[in-house]
């Protein structure tokens, strides 16, 4: 069996709130689902003042769900040193590219531990 990687577990108020936050795009925002890029806005990301909030976002797709709820809440899932938070309106663009954030391609920014 191949090593894909391993990510820590955050402290328990870090991993409450990530729940919390997954919970709640979940049952009060009834996001669909996107299969060309991780998330996907409402309004051109320029309106987008200083991180992308869950009443931004329009559709999302799997793993941009679980990489915006860690990464909203610091922790570093995925992405280059200059564009790895979903959730910066600035390192947006990162993340729309279909080819390039798929979940094989994500594989390769893993790490062993």
């Amino acid at each position: 069996m191949n090593y894909y990687g391993s990510y820590y577990v955050p402290n328990t108020t870090g991993y409450n709130a990530i729940g919390n936050l997954a919970n709640t795009l979940w049952s009060n925002y009834h996001l669909t689902y996107v299969f060309n890029r991780q998330l996907s806005l409402k309004w051109p990301v320029s309106y987008v003042v200083d991180r992308i909030e869950p009443v931004d976002i329009l559709s999302i797709r799997c793993d941009g769900l679980v990489e915006y709820c860690y990464e909203r809440n610091d922790v570093r899932l995925l992405g280059t040193n200059s564009a790895w938070n979903i959730s910066d309106p600035a390192h947006y663009t990162a993340h729309t590219n279909l080819l390039g954030h798929t979940p094989a391609a994500q594989r390769a920014y893993m790490t062993q531990s």
